[in-house]
């Protein structure tokens, strides 16, 4: 079976960031920085669970605490 899902995956980080959203099986979801450079490929980036308190801005703040802009 070809992969038709490929396209839908792909996306422009200028126009939609470098982050992405993962839920896991137990329903949790996760921030997730995708490979762009090395600052964003490291650990801290990956498996960021958000707080069912937190708006989706406070958590995104905090998960990109650190980076330059």
């Amino acid at each position: 079976m070809i992969d038709r899902s490929f396209q839908l995956l792909r996306t422009n980080p200028r126009l939609t960031t470098n982050i992405k959203m993962v839920v896991s099986s137990d329903d949790k979801i996760y921030l997730e920085s995708f490979n762009t450079n090395k600052q964003l490929s490291d650990q801290k980036y990956k498996h960021y669970q958000l707080d069912r308190q937190s708006t989706y801005e406070y958590s995104l703040t905090k998960f990109f605490d650190g980076l330059p802009a």
